[in-house]
Parts: C-alpha cells; sequence; structure tokens
C-alpha cells in the first residue's frame, strides 16, 4: 500500500473511525429490533420519522367499512397503509408507544433533507419513497423545525406531487422577487398565504399585490390576503379599498369559510357601515358555524356591544333560520 502524507495523517484517528462505526453499527442493529418487519431502507426510515404501519395496529380502530384502513370522523388518517408521524401515537398502547419510541423525536434537519430524494424518486417512481418524503416534509412542519429555503423550493420546483407539504415550510423564507416569480411561474394559490409583508419602499412588489388584489382569477382568499398586506402597509390608502372589497364579497361568497373570514376583518375595521354587515350577517347567515364565528371575533376583537341589537334579535327568536355545516 503506498503510504501518503494524508495516510500517515489519519493514522492517528483511526482507533476512534473504528469506535464510531462500531457504535452505529450497533445503533442500527437495536433500531432495527424494535421496528416490526422494517426489511427495506425506506421502512427503516418511516420508522424513524415515527410513522406506523396499520397491518401492527393491535388497539381496535375504525375502518370505516374499509379493511386495513383507518378513519376519524369520516377522514382517512393513514397513507397507504402508514399513520403518519404525528397520529400514530393516538393509535397505540403504551407499551408500543415506549417499544418504538413513538412519538418520535425531532430527527436533526440534515437528517430530513437526506430523506428528500427527489433525483432517486424521479428515475424510481417509488411509491413508499414518496412517502418518506411526504411525512419528513410534514414532520419539518408540525415539529416546527428550522428549513432552508433552498431545500425545500428544490423539492417544490420537482414537481413530483409533495408541492403541497412544501409550501408551508416557506413560510416567513420568500423575499418579495421570490413571491412574484413563483406565482407568475406556477400560479399556486397556496403561495398567498406565505407571501412576505411589503417593505414601503418595495414599488415593484407594492404593483404586485395590487395587481393580484384586482385579479377576479383569483379566489376571494387569496386576494383577501393582499388587500391585508398592502392594508397593514398604509392603513389611510387602502382601507376604503379594502373595505369594499369585505362588503361586496360578504354578501355573495357562496362558501361560508370565505364569509367566516370576511366577517372577521370587517369586525376589525371597526366603521360602522362595516359592523352594521356584520350584524346582518349574525342574524341572517344561513350557516350556524359562520354566526358562531361572529361571535367569538366580536369577543375577541372587543365588539360585542357593537353588535348588540342582533344579539337581541336571536334572544327574541326573530333572526332567519340557519344550519350547521353537516346537517
Amino acid at each position: 500500500m503506498k503510504i501518503t502524507r494524508l495516510s500517515v495523517l489519519l493514522l492517528p484517528l483511526l482507533p476512534g473511525i473504528i469506535y464510531a462505526w462500531t457504535i452505529a453499527a450497533a445503533d442500527n442493529s437495536a433500531l432495527a429490533q424494535t421496528q416490526p418487519g422494517a426489511t427495506q431502507p425506506y421502512e427503516k426510515m418511516l420508522y424513524e420519522l415515527g410513522a406506523f404501519p396499520v397491518s401492527r395496529l393491535t388497539k381496535p380502530y375504525w375502518t370505516n367499512g374499509n379493511p386495513g384502513k383507518v378513519y376519524s370522523k369520516g377522514r382517512r388518517v393513514d397513507v397507504d397503509g402508514w399513520l403518519p408521524p404525528d397520529e400514530a401515537a393516538y393509535y397505540l398502547t403504551d407499551t408500543e408507544k415506549a417499544q418504538y419510541a413513538i412519538p418520535a423525536k425531532p430527527l436533526h434537519y440534515e437528517q430530513y433533507v437526506a430523506m428528500l430524494e427527489i433525483n432517486k424518486y424521479k428515475q424510481t417512481h417509488d411509491p413508499q419513497l414518496f412517502l418518506v418524503m411526504r411525512f419528513a416534509l410534514q414532520s419539518l412542519e408540525y415539529q416546527h423545525v428550522a428549513v432552508k429555503k433552498t431545500d425545500i423550493l428544490r423539492v417544490y420546483e420537482a414537481q413530483v406531487g409533495l408541492e403541497r407539504f412544501a409550501v408551508p415550510l416557506l413560510d416567513g423564507q420568500l423575499s418579495s422577487s421570490d413571491a412574484i416569480r413563483l406565482i407568475r411561474t406556477y400560479g399556486d394559490v397556496q403561495f398567498f398565504y406565505v407571501f412576505p409583508k411589503p417593505d414601503a419602499n418595495d414599488n415593484v412588489y407594492i404593483a404586485f399585490l395590487n395587481e393580484q388584489s384586482l385579479a377576479e382569477k383569483w379566489p376571494i382568499a387569496c386576494r383577501k390576503k393582499c388587500y391585508e398586506l398592502l392594508f397593514a402597509l398604509d392603513d389611510r390608502t387602502y382601507r376604503e379599498r379594502y373595505r369594499t372589497f369585505l362588503l361586496s364579497n360578504v354578501k355573495t361568497a357562496k362558501d361560508w369559510g370565505d364569509r367566516m373570514f370576511l366577517y372577521d376583518a370587517l369586525i376589525q375595521l371597526k366603521d360602522q357601515e362595516s359592523l352594521k354587515t356584520v350584524c346582518d350577517g349574525l342574524v341572517h347567515d344561513p350557516i350556524t358555524e359562520c354566526r358562531e364565528r361572529i361571535l367569538c371575533y366580536a369577543k375577541e376583537h372587543g365588539e360585542v356591544t357593537s353588535i348588540i341589537d342582533a344579539i337581541l334579535v336571536i334572544a327574541n327568536g326573530e333572526d332567519a333560520p340557519h344550519h350547521p355545516v353537516g346537517a
């Protein structure tokens, strides 16, 4: 063997390297023993993330008539036969949670990123690798792990189906130029909810937000987000435009979720016309949940006395009929 300067430098480090390899091998062996049936590398990754296979559950669970699947209140919980890391603990016994270390502790950021094997997935389209990447992104979000914008954009811009799990991680990460580029390129409405706040001197971004607020091709909630950002920047300039948008849409929005958040924004404006519209909604909105949220928002923003007349109408049983969403 040829002796080089590098070889000489490495000789003193060999005992430590050998020891580290021994410990790593022992750790992997111990991990494998706690993972029931983990024979494939992606299965081991799923266990490391804290996911768990439905086929190994011992506690009773609701299948909604679909054996091997888990449902909760009509919503399917498992993904391709695996419980997501943030759900698995609810379906295990205390003994199993201790045995499999679930819920899992957060991994190091680099470990999550190493699981995002985008190029390999493009070659193989392995559904289990896709599941690993999906759960890794979701874990980054619910474990509140700080991310690097470039890593998440790499996943998003690969366009392999993970976009909806990547975008929430970009909240607080995007620059104004990022926001403009991503909307222009992909037209993905998710980006509206992670738009950065405009700087008073960023005329290009302010013009962009104005443009998008007027673009009727976008859903009401997206346009509202643009107005919110502009209004927060300059109350005097944008108040009237923002209020006109809210008043016109709260009367016509078919989606009760849209109306709910429009009512909230109107309460926060606190002017007479806005509060009058809110009172009308409290008495006439056909959805129970909308009326309940109006009451909650009014209490939250200290405006209960402003809607007292509508509350008296309801107390006297003179409000219009309404029904809950699930009815």
